[in-house]
């Protein structure tokens, strides 16, 4: 049955869910789903959810379509669940750990589940599967593990769900509490509280033109109750990032990014003719295909747009395609857009006569310019869930993304779309442009061609190498590298703090092999590393060079990190690298008391090893002498470090470093800082 229409005297925000990131392959078959040697489910205890009043879940929505906000398909229950306190404990015959906990909604139509903390240990999986093992969603690893510690899971059909974790012999302990269980009252893809019957599905003879730019499109949910759709996007550095482009009007933060679920290839295998009984009704695609997890890059509300990047690459299943943009200042003399209606399987439209460029819900231009406004779908409509959706221009590339309007089933009403052009420079900043994200290399690009996420017609480009870093400032380090490949396209710089992952710091060109990188925290230890990319994918990394940027003018400030020495005159602190990661080392303490005199401290590196002596510094004044402070240095290590010595009276600072995998020499420096 055809959803009711939208009013058709109201502006209706088709608002975004943008959603994104996580699994790289298709999860298993459900004969995967369960041991078989574990005890019956019916010994496992089971939490149920408060009841759901689908009736009213469904007046609600209809109130959201008049006020414009996004369709919601399920119903959060907040709770906190978790295996030290939650559901049933067993060990299998090999040793294994076994946990599972039953959810039960009855009525309700799907379950998925929001983790608020999520961290496996290697070799464990978690899997999702209904008691009859019809339906599954996993399995989910470490791998699956992101920085920001949650995992929302896909949704799955029906009102019982089990949740399995299953921790082999030797294996650490998890960190798993699920914060949310959603119930759903609406189907996605099932047979009723269809979308319009007027929908083309991208099954249809019509569409097989687009047939790369549908791969390109998702539907998107947010925290697991509301829907959007959303699409892949291409950048000139072709170095396949999963960068998703949706609408900006559904509010999408740093905090919601971790939340979204991107469903692939969710669309009917068959053409419904449009307008018939059938197009109105289950289309029986598929949810098995997604990816969950993303983080927030951008985002301007007068062109209407967030751009989002996934947690993990898109299942190779997919067959995922980054589609192409066109940039330049002008309205289509025709287009398309291929979405999500209402949480339903794939759709496309059609819009045959020119574009025009208007404000926003204006019907006249060109106002702000910050919208493309399509008259009237002339084959198929758009209706709320849409939004976020690609407007692709004749030469199928996106030159903008749905942000509202009146389109239904049965009117010739306007839809508006935020248009690239102006989101190319939206609030002049990196977090409220494109152009940053989409043209990294600065080429000035107006316009570039889709392509496949999994095309491979060559070999990435060999890695660089010889890494070095240089402190410049409190902010800035320099980087110097040695390029030995001839068909790069530019490079990554990537660069960590203790006790974060790496982050994209910048982006150079072909043959380039340096770069600053600024912004950076002062008298703070980074690890860095740099990796070239063509169209063929991205080198391996070069090695991990280590610098600590200068510190802050200022007083000789004690902490675990910080000795201070010679009356607290110099500033020891000591930076560490090994090939897994880097850190500050601490200074080292016995008894409760630290090991540090007035002239010397001694220093380990590892959380886990505080009485592991690794290396000692000494300051010694040498100015009766020769007019100098002296440094000597000892380490017992073959890690890399880096030990800087700051005059808090001069801002002078000398620093003393060791790569990593070569054994120290003892550092007696007498000519190391001037003294006054």
């Amino acid at each position: 049955m055809s959803r009711p229409r939208r009013l058709p005297l109201l502006p209706i925000l088709i608002f975004v869910l943008a959603a994104a990131a996580a699994a790289s392959e298709p999860r298993v078959s459900p004969a995967a789903s369960a041991r078989p040697d574990a005890a019956p489910l019916a010994g496992v205890a089971t939490w149920v959810a408060p009841p759901l009043d689908g009736a009213r879940a469904l007046a609600e929505d209809e109130l959201r379509r008049v006020l414009g906000l996004p369709p919601h398909f399920a119903v959060a229950a907040p709770v906190r669940l978790a295996p030290e306190r939650d559901g049933s404990w067993e060990r299998l015959a090999d040793g294994s750990r076994l946990w599972r906990l039953r959810l039960a909604s009855p009525g309700a139509r799907s379950l998925n589940l929001g983790f608020s903390r999520f961290r496996l240990p290697e070799g464990a999986r978690l899997l999702l599967f209904s008691p009859d093992l019809a339906r599954l969603a996993g399995p989910f690893t470490a791998a699956d593990g992101d920085g920001h510690g949650e995992l929302w899971t896909p949704a799955v059909p029906g009102d019982e769900l089990v949740v399995e974790l299953l921790l082999p012999p030797g294996a650490g302990e998890a960190e798993l509490e699920i914060a949310a269980v959603n119930r759903g009252y609406r189907d996605l893809g099932g047979a009723v509280d269809k979308s319009g019957s007027c929908n083309v599905d991208v099954a249809c003879p019509v569409a097989d033109p687009w047939a790369e730019q549908a791969r390109a499109v998702a539907m998107l949910t947010l925290r697991g109750v509301r829907l959007c759709t959303g699409f892949l996007v291409d950048n000139t550095a072709r170095d396949g990032r999963p960068l998703l482009l949706t609408a900006a009007h559904c509010g999408i933060d740093e905090s919601d990014a971790p939340s979204l679920v991107a469903y692939w290839r969710f669309e009917s295998p068959v053409c419904r003719e449009p307008g018939s009984a059938a197009s109105g009704g289950a289309g029986g695609g598929s949810l098995a295909l997604f990816n969950s997890g993303s983080t927030w890059l951008a985002s301007d509300a007068p062109s209407d747009f967030t751009l989002l990047e996934l947690d993990d690459p898109v299942p190779a299943a997919a067959e995922g395609f980054l589609a192409g943009w066109n940039r330049a200042d002008a309205a289509p003399g025709s287009a398309l857009t291929i979405h999500h209606p209402d949480g339903d399987e794939k759709r496309i439209s059609f819009e045959n006569d020119p574009l025009s460029v208007t404000s926003y819900l204006a019907n006249t231009g060109p106002g702000d310019g910050t919208h493309l406004r399509v008259a009237d779908w002339d084959l198929g409509t758009t209706e709320p869930g849409s939004s976020g959706a690609p407007l692709f221009d004749p030469a199928g590339r996106v030159i903008g993304q749905l942000h509202g309007g009146y389109a239904a089933c049965g009117n010739d009403l306007a839809d508006w779309y935020g248009r690239l052009a102006v989101a190319w420079s939206g609030g002049g900043a990196p977090e409220s442009r494109l152009s940053d994200w989409l043209d990294p290399l600065g080429t000035g690009a107006v316009a570039i061609d889709g392509r496949d996420v999994n095309a491979t017609q060559g070999e990435p480009p060999a890695a660089p190498t010889n890494l070095g870093a240089t402190a410049l400032s409190a902010t800035q380090v320099a980087l110097a590298w040695t390029d030995n490949a001839d068909d790069e396209s530019g490079f990554r710089v990537e660069a960590r703090i203790e006790g974060g992952d790496y982050a994209l710091a910048g982006v150079v060109g072909a043959n380039v092999t340096s770069a600053v990188v600024g912004g950076l925290a002062a008298g703070t230890p980074h690890a860095f590393r740099v990796a070239a990319f063509n169209a063929e994918g991205t080198s391996r990394y070069s090695n991990v060079a280590f610098a600590t940027t200068l510190p802050a003018l200022g007083p000789c400030l004690r902490d675990a990190a910080t000795a201070c020495l010679l009356g607290g005159r110099f500033e020891v602190r000591v930076g560490w690298s090994t090939l897994v990661g880097s850190g500050v080392a601490r200074v080292m303490a016995f008894g409760g008391e630290r090991a540090e005199s007035d002239q010397s401290a001694f220093f380990y590196f590892f959380d886990d090893q505080p009485e592991n002596f690794e290396m000692g510094v000494k300051v010694l004044d040498g100015c009766p002498i020769n007019g100098r402070f002296w440094i000597f240095v000892s380490g017992l290590t073959n890690q890399g470090f880096e030990v800087a010595v700051r005059d808090s009276a001069t801002g002078a600072i000398r620093r003393y470093a060791n790569p990593q995998g070569t054994y120290p020499q003892t550092v007696g420096d007498t000519d190391a800082l001037p003294c006054p």
